[in-house]
């Protein structure tokens, strides 16, 4: 092996251990966060607690049957 050659395999091998890292990191953190994009239950001042992420209307019944 020349000296080219080692260095060029030296290089690639510490970049595929930068990418490795911070892809550990990134994930790591990705994971970590407190809060799931859908919130199973959330609670409104004005209705309450409302189970779900999404609220699909009023508590109340005024659409209802009609």
């Amino acid at each position: 092996m020349d000296r080219t050659s080692i260095i060029a395999s030296a290089t690639a091998a510490l970049a595929g251990i930068v990418v490795a890292v911070a892809l550990a990191l990134v994930s790591g953190a990705a994971v970590a966060q407190t809060s799931p994009t859908t919130d199973v239950n959330t609670v409104s001042k004005d209705k309450g607690f409302l189970q779900g992420s999404s609220n699909y209307g009023e508590r109340d019944d005024s659409g209802a049957n009609k």
